[in-house]
C-alpha cells in the first residue's frame, strides 16, 4: 500500500452544516448540490458521489486546524533556516538533515489513512537504523574532544 500524502481540500454546503475533505484529484459526478471552500471556490456536484469524504463538523475543524499547523510549520522551518544561515550554522554538517526530518514530521501528523503494518515497520527499521548511526557518529565525537570537566588521572 503506497503511504504518500494525498492533497485534498475542505467543501462544506451552502448551510455549512455538511462538511466534506475531497482529495484534489478526485473527479464527482456533476450535479446540482452546491458545495464551497472557505476561499470562495464552487463546485456544483452530484450528493450521491459525497458519501465517502463527509466528515462531521469536529473532523472538519481538527482537519482544518491541523493544515494551519502545516503551514505555520512550514513557515517556521523557513524562518529558521534563514535565521540559521545568518548565523552561519551552514558550518554544521547536520545542518542538511533537519529539513528532511521535519519533512518527515509533517508528513507523519497529516498521515490519516490507514497504512500497511508491514511498510510502516519497514520504515520504523531504516529509522531505527539512522539513529543508531547518528548516535555512533555522537559517541565518536565525543571520543576525539576533549572533556573540560574531566579530572586528569
Amino acid at each position: 500500500m503506497t503511504t504518500n500524502t494525498i492533497s485534498a481540500t475542505l467543501w462544506s454546503d451552502s448551510a455549512r452544516s455538511r462538511y466534506f475533505v475531497i482529495p484534489d484529484s478526485e473527479t464527482l459526478a456533476p450535479g446540482d448540490y452546491t458545495l464551497r471552500t472557505i476561499t470562495g471556490g464552487r463546485r456544483d456536484v452530484d450528493p450521491s458521489a459525497l458519501t465517502p469524504f463527509e466528515v462531521t463538523e469536529e473532523q472538519a475543524k481538527d482537519w482544518l486546524a491541523g493544515q494551519f499547523g502545516q503551514l505555520l510549520d512550514s513557515a517556521r522551518g523557513a524562518v529558521d533556516r534563514f535565521v540559521d544561515r545568518l548565523r552561519g550554522a551552514s558550518d554544521d554538517p547536520l545542518v542538511i538533515m533537519h529539513e528532511p526530518i521535519e519533512q518527515l514530521e509533517r508528513a507523519l501528523a497529516r498521515l490519516s489513512v490507514p497504512v500497511s503494518s508491514d511498510a510502516a515497520l519497514a520504515l520504523a527499521d531504516r529509522l531505527a537504523a539512522c539513529e543508531t548511526r547518528l548516535r555512533m557518529l555522537a559517541k565518536t565525537s565525543e571520543e576525539r574532544t576533549p572533556q573540560s570537566s574531566s579530572a586528569p588521572s
